[in-house]
């Protein structure tokens, strides 16, 4: 009852401050994004009300925790009101979930975000809307205007092929005597971006946020735009790519500093040319290639050698590309499950990610070692804040999770997962070339650890990274001295040696050792 007061309250203000104060007032001012982003569930992150529920108000109350990673940006998942717990199915993309909040706690964190300097993105599935939108009830009716803004074709009416199947079933979806396309599931029916009004609705809805003050958006499904089965190719990852360069070039108009994160599970062919319309796309191939190499063993060198085509991919496409790599997220098995509850191997990966170039990505929970594995509720649980914490939530109980460390117990114990990223995420903020200096491969004959030089102006940061579990040494220059170091992990005469699961960083800047 409390939630439904506070939403009823929040609508009163939101009117007020939109109609009294005038819609440009609302505005916080937006900052660039740079640097670790932490991603939030909200449903899951923190319940202010006691009813259960993640909510916007539960965010701010954890802002202290999110600026304590070093974290520069929030990453939100969709807070749209949507029938599903997820809220990738989008009934009015102008407003907040009510059991989130309304609009005017959303501008309250914002304002308490930037007073921070954390950025706020949004997550928006401008793909597909729900099928309980107003625009595709609408569209449900021949004669109606809507109709064409979503993808319906009359049975035997068509030359496209209504019975391919994707992923293991069938896009499009029967309804009367007609079909409509819905790439993910029937409940998520897909938008059609060759409608013009469609691409004006998208950009408009883009600047509504912005002139909130949102910094940018993480965009879902980036490379089904013009999705398989949705045209006569199978694919046009040329076309999607085209939309969301057009949409870039819209925004930036008045936004310039907006920051366009976009998902693409695909290959690296098609994730290079989808960027060229967003500053990043999220990179799969970190936490795809790195955690099997952790848990079974593998080559360090050729981790970084895949590395650096990602980045040629990228910048040849993108020149100003910033990357966007992760470990695991809301669609995979958490770090956690992959590793076995390995918490060496958990910190390695930490420390691996911590030291790549670009926007660094941490999934709520990941640095406590949460636990969950498929179905993708699981992967979503309650952040474990500790026992006596009021804002711990309850939408679901967790499978995974019952003798996971929660955040108040590993704050005392400074050899927990989670000193771990508090020391990296500080490392990574205090040194220029860890937090934007750029990225070369180091050549050696030891092709076991990963090396790769991090240089920012006239500093030189060798990073080496020892993803085995027996003592791996390695030639290095001289004149570098260590800044940081994993027990055991040392260099001496020109030789680096490494424990296994190690890490050594060194500098050729005596300032820089602490």
């Amino acid at each position: 009852m409390r939630k439904v007061f506070q939403r009823l309250t929040g609508l009163f203000l939101a009117c007020f401050f939109l109609f009294s104060m005038g819609h440009a007032e609302m505005k916080t001012d937006s900052q660039k994004v740079e640097g670790i982003i932490y991603q939030v569930f909200v449903r899951a992150f923190a319940d202010s009300d006691g009813d259960g529920v993640g909510d916007l108000q539960g965010v701010i109350q954890k802002l202290d925790y999110i600026e304590s990673l070093g974290a520069k940006a929030i990453w939100l998942m969709p807070i749209h009101p949507s029938p599903s717990y997820h809220g990738y199915d989008v009934t009015d993309y102008r407003d907040v979930n009510p059991e989130y909040g309304s609009l005017a706690d959303f501008s309250q964190l914002l304002e308490a975000a930037h007073a921070r300097g954390i950025g706020v993105l949004i997550d928006i599935p401008f793909n597909h809307t729900s099928v309980k939108h107003p625009w595709f009830i609408a569209s449900q009716q021949a004669d109606s205007p809507y109709r064409s803004w979503y993808h319906w074709v009359e049975e035997g009416q068509t030359q496209l092929d209504l019975n391919i199947s994707v992923w293991n079933q069938k896009p499009w979806k029967k309804y009367g005597n007609a079909y409509y396309y819905a790439i993910f599931w029937d409940g998520m029916p897909d938008l059609n971006f060759n409608n013009p009004a469609v691409r004006e609705e998208v950009l408009s809805i883009a600047k509504f946020w912005l002139s909130l003050g949102v910094d940018g958006f993480r965009l879902d499904a980036t490379s089904h735009i013009y999705g398989e089965g949705e045209t006569q190719r199978l694919q046009d990852t040329e076309a999607s790519a085209d939309f969301w360069v057009w949409l870039s070039e819209q925004i930036r108009q008045e936004y310039p500093n907006a920051y366009l994160l976009g998902e693409a599970w695909e290959p690296l062919s098609k994730r290079a040319e989808l960027i060229r319309g967003l500053d990043s796309v999220v990179n799969f191939d970190v936490g795809d290639r790195l955690l099997p190499m952790l848990k079974s063993g593998g080559s360090g060198a050729a981790f970084v050698t895949m590395l650096e085509a990602v980045y040629e991919a990228y910048e040849a496409s993108n020149p100003d590309y910033i990357d966007a790599p992760f470990l695991s997220n809301h669609d995979q098995n958490r770090v956690a499950a992959s590793l076995v509850l390995k918490q060496d191997k958990m910190a390695l990966a930490a420390r691996i990610l911590l030291t790549l170039p670009g926007n660094p990505i941490i999934y709520y929970g990941e640095e406590i070692g949460m636990v969950g594995a498929k179905p993708d509720e699981e992967l979503r649980t309650p952040m474990l804040w500790g026992g006596d914490d009021p804002l711990e939530t309850r939408w679901r109980e967790s499978r995974y999770n019952k003798k996971t460390i929660p955040v108040t117990q590993q704050l005392k114990d400074n050899q927990s997962l989670l000193s771990v990223y508090l020391e990296m995420t500080a490392l990574r903020n205090g040194q220029p070339a860890l937090f934007s200096g750029g990225f070369e491969k180091y050549d050696s004959e030891n092709s076991i650890p990963l090396a790769f030089w991090r240089n920012h102006g006239k500093e030189q940061m060798l990073v080496l990274h020892n993803p085995s579990a027996n003592s791996q040494q390695i030639a290095v220059p001289e004149g570098l001295h260590p800044i940081f170091a994993t027990v055991g992990a040392e260099n001496s005469d020109g030789t680096a040696t490494l424990p296994g699961l190690g890490t050594l960083i060194l500098s050729n800047q005596r300032e820089n050792t602490p």
